[in-house]
Formats: C-alpha cells, structure tokens, sequence
C-alpha cells in the first residue's frame, strides 16, 4: 500500500479526532447556558376573509388586515384581554382625540417614563417622557429626533405637537379593525412587544388607506398593570409607509 496515502489518512484522522473534541469541550462550557429565543417571523393564522366570517372586522381593500402569530405570544389571551381592557382604552382614545392632555395623564403609568415607538420594538432611538413632559407636551416648541426613518434611515425629527398629530393623533370612530393581544399588521419587523412588555395588554388600531390605496397603519397601545389598574406604558406602530 502507497505509504504516501497511510500518511495522509493518518494526518485527517488525528485532525477529526482533535474537532470532535474541541466540540465536546465547547457543549460541555455551554452546558446549563440559556439563549434569547430565534427570532420567528409571525405567521398568518386568521385571515381578514375568516375574522368577518366570525362576526368580527371589516375587510379593507387592496390591503387585508390578518391576525398573524407573533414569536413572543402575549401572555392573556386575545377574548380576556378585550374583556379587561375595553372599556379603558375607550377613555384614553377620547382623551387623544380631544387633546386632552390633562385627562390623558391620568391614565398614564405611573412614576414611569412612557414610551413614544415609531416602529414594533424598543430602540435606542425611542423617547421616552415623564407625566409632567406630557402634560406640557404642546406647550414645548423645541424640534426631537424621534428615530430613524425606514427604509431612507433618515432622522425623523418634530416637534412634540408635530409627532403628535401625526403618529398619536387618530381618528378612532372611523371603521377600523381592533385587536386586543392580537396582531393585525405586520410590516416584516420584529414583533417583540409581549417580550418587551411583560403581562401587558397591546391594543392595535388598523387604519386603512392613510394616505393612498395601499398605505395601512397600525397604531398600538400598550398597557401594564399597576396595583389592579391599567395604564398607558408605550406607543408603538406598524405601517406600510414612515
């Protein structure tokens, strides 16, 4: 047998015994380690064809609104969820559509900063502001960025009263779809709000042609509880268009 070729083999055996070790020795490190869970893109589980057929929704052309199945569920289901949060989030809609600064305060978390998202999860970039800043949200005239614009990764820079009317601002007695723990638009981020806010209630307006045919929004609200109440914690959205 050509001595050349024992030599060789020998060379890769002793090579693949030395990885399989070196792998060993990494699992057994890692061993006990817990890892962030992969990030899932959600996925259709109810289409706006099926919501209507269950008496709920309108559908909205040329765009559907669906429920979709997001990688971190909530942790109330979506039939609880409305239970519990309906009757408050009707008063704190009331409150954004007068502009009632005052009275929107009231439902805000307290002691805590609230949270104004542009997209579906918590950046650095996201502003948060204290019950006093909000309640003088108006009044401040000074230009913020906000974040970033996708996809031109421009800064999206307002005034409070300028990001206001924009993003917060909304006209809920329209027909719009409402979901409570459900998520009715998606825009192909990350839908991370049950992970970031634990136990909460996320309650999701989808407006349709905002401004266009195939432009979609999806204003959402979340809430967190505080000894047995519930309360405003963030403002994030989801929409075709920034």
């Amino acid at each position: 047998m050509n001595t050349g070729f024992i030599k060789l083999a020998a060379v890769c055996l002793i090579a693949f015994t030395a990885a399989m070790c070196g792998k060993k020795q990494d699992a057994e490190v890692n061993a006990g380690k817990s890892e962030m869970p992969q990030y899932v893109p959600p996925r259709i589980i109810k289409t706006d064809e099926e919501h209507k057929a269950e008496g709920g929704g309108y559908p909205f052309e040329p765009y559907n609104f669906a429920v979709v199945k997001p990688a971190y569920p909530p942790a109330i289901e979506p039939p609880r969820a409305k239970e519990i949060i309906e009757e408050r989030v009707k008063k704190v809609t009331e409150t954004i559509q007068n502009k009632n600064m005052m009275l929107f305060s009231q439902y805000l978390y307290p002691g805590r900063k609230i949270l104004f998202g542009i997209f579906t999860e918590i950046l650095p970039t996201d502003l948060s502001f204290s019950k006093e800043e909000i309640l003088g949200f108006f009044a401040d005239e000074s230009e913020y960025t906000w974040g970033k614009l996708s996809p031109s990764g421009l800064d999206l820079r307002a005034t409070k009263t300028e990001f206001f009317n924009k993003y917060i601002y909304h006209d809920f007695n329209q027909d719009v779809k409402i979901g409570c723990n459900e998520i009715i638009t998606y825009n192909g981020y990350p839908q991370w709000q049950f992970r970031d806010f634990p136990d909460s209630i996320v309650v999701e307006y989808g407006f349709p042609n905002v401004q266009g045919p195939f432009d979609w929004e999806g204003f959402r609200i979340v809430f967190q509880e505080y000894q047995g109440e519930w309360y405003v914690a963030a403002f994030l959205r989801s929409s075709h268009y920034q």
